[in-house]
């Protein structure tokens, strides 16, 4: 027979077996709640360009039929119904973790310009702005001069135009020495997602990688950094440089030089 205080113990240890599955089950879930309203919150752009992307929406779908078959697997097959609903939400965390946590980490490249590479002509102090690629197209400030043997020489500057991201900075197109080509971005400030990458895409105002050269990831979202470009490429006319997102398919910034 249990005293007063055998009796209280019984009841609170009655009383955390009921409240564990009861965190078992919706803990998770409201991490993940907690999750989305930190990026809403931090970077609603994040979660707008997602709305509106179809491969998101797929990769979103796919995400979802696999938490819902190893929820379904381990809940009813091995008839462990609060483990399923926890081995379920790991696709879900993992997908969340990929694909939005970058929006929170900023990461700083501080990479030096080539010695003797005069200072950009175009100024990055004013933020540009997407227009349609049909209308108006950004336009560059330099006329490519006559490149010498007495050191790198800019072939164009713009200021970085925002697409999907906000976006801010310079982009240059240098020439090295003949058939030696880089991609610098300065004061760079773009707005961080998943798998950008960075092109060099022939024509005006590109929002899509097309024939473009691969020029590799985008080393930071932040300060200033240099790209090799191909010794085989060739940079006559105007030419885009593109931040992009390889995931989703989406144009992140550009800029139009050269």
């Amino acid at each position: 027979m249990l005293g007063g205080g055998g009796v209280a113990t019984a009841a609170y240890a009655a009383g955390m077996s009921a409240r564990a599955p009861v965190l078992l089950r919706w803990g998770p879930l409201a991490v993940v709640g907690a999750l989305f309203v930190a990026l809403a919150v931090a970077s609603p752009e994040t979660l707008a360009v997602t709305a509106r992307n179809p491969l998101a929406w797929a990769f979103i779908a796919l995400v979802a039929a696999l938490s819902i078959g190893l929820t379904w697997l381990v809940g009813r097959r091995l008839r462990r119904p609060v483990l399923g609903r926890m081995v379920g939400l790991v696709p879900v965390v993992v997908a969340l973790v990929w694909g939005f946590l970058p929006a929170f980490r900023d990461v700083q490249v501080a990479e030096t310009a080539p010695v003797g590479l005069p200072p950009a002509t175009t100024s990055s102090s004013t933020p540009a702005v997407s227009t349609p690629a049909a209308e108006t197209s950004p336009v560059t400030t330099t006329t490519p001069p006559t490149p010498t043997s007495q050191g790198p020489v800019e072939l164009g500057s713009a200021g970085v135009v925002s697409l999907d991201y906000q976006a801010t900075g310079t982009a240059r197109l240098i020439q090295l020495a003949p058939d030696d080509l880089l991609v610098r971005f300065e004061g760079l400030n773009v707005e961080n997602g998943p798998d950008y990458v960075v092109y060099l895409v022939p024509g005006v105002d590109q929002r899509a990688p097309g024939d473009g050269v691969f020029l590799g990831e985008l080393k930071g979202n932040r300060g200033d950094q240099n790209y090799d470009v191909p010794a085989e490429t060739t940079a006559e006319g105007a030419q885009t440089i593109l931040i992009w997102c390889r995931s989703f398919a989406a144009p992140v910034a550009n800029a139009t030089v050269g």
